[in-house]
């Protein structure tokens, strides 16, 4: 019950603040509804230089990620999201932060999978 109300404030959010998207790994693609969020992170290259980056995040329910098998998709390094964002398509490739490409909230309904634009 409660994942079908976390899957239902997902996808209100996703029509104020996200839309439909579409997630690829390999050969399967999903097309599922998400809000759009951000993660500010740093990275420190060889000079000791501290850079901040932003990564863009997409906010799903974990029932939408699911391939034509009904088996589970958990985001890998270098999948890919092509969706719309105001107004303007693209693409954008899974990356690790801190080791994760994703979390999932404390009840197990809503994954934040983090991207970087590509395309």
């Amino acid at each position: 019950m409660f994942a079908s109300a976390v899957a239902a404030a997902i996808a209100t959010a996703s029509k104020l603040a996200g839309g439909v998207v579409t997630y690829s790994q390999g050969a399967t693609d999903v097309e599922l509804r998400a809000a759009y969020g951000q993660t500010n992170y740093e990275s420190i290259d060889n000079n000791g230089v501290a850079t901040i980056h932003v990564a863009r995040d997409f906010l799903v329910a974990v029932s939408g990620m699911i391939d034509d098998s009904d088996a589970a998709i958990l985001p890998k390094k270098n999948d890919t999201i092509a969706a719309t964002i105001n107004g303007v398509a693209g693409v954008f490739q899974v990356l690790e932060l801190q080791g994760r490409c994703y979390s999932i909230d404390q009840t197990g309904s809503m994954m934040r999978i983090h991207t970087k634009a590509i395309g």
